[in-house]
């Protein structure tokens, strides 16, 4: 029996293109038509994502987006103030025209030595030897 979860897990992620911030609303964030979609898979979600509580769905999963480095600071620096912190945050390694990701990161780790931080990029020039020595602990960072 799947569980209620009174405080979603905060998640943060973060890309310039918003067909990106779009699959993460998909995946973290699902709205759903009951009319459109298979018994089944409608169970399987309510499992990962959250549960039925009175008829109502109960997220397990509170997603904030952003589309620029500066702004991840910003709401990393807003959710710690009202003791609301980020479990994880997905940052886009390019988001121009401003900062990067890592420079993010960086920024965010020192903030938040406890918010698990996934870098994420399609280019194959971020080394991750170098983006563990800028944003450690290595552990926290994938």
């Amino acid at each position: 029996m799947a569980s209620y979860h009174p405080n979603p897990l905060r998640v943060l992620a973060a890309d310039d293109e918003q067909a990106i911030l779009g699959v993460y609303r998909q995946v973290f964030a699902p709205t759903k038509n009951p009319s459109e979609i298979d018994r089944g898979m409608e169970t399987l979600e309510d499992k990962l994502f959250g549960t039925k509580v009175d008829g109502k769905v109960s997220q397990a999963f509170d997603l904030v987006t952003c589309r620029q480095a500066e702004e991840v600071v910003c709401a990393v620096k807003t959710a710690l103030d009202e003791k609301q912190g980020f479990a994880v945050a997905f940052l886009d390694v390019r988001m121009p025209p401003g900062p990067d990701g890592v420079w993010a990161a960086e920024r965010v780790r020192a903030l938040d030595p406890d918010i698990e931080i996934v870098i994420v990029t399609g280019f194959a020039d971020a080394l991750p030897e170098e983006i563990a020595r800028r944003v450690p602990p290595a552990h926290k960072l994938l």
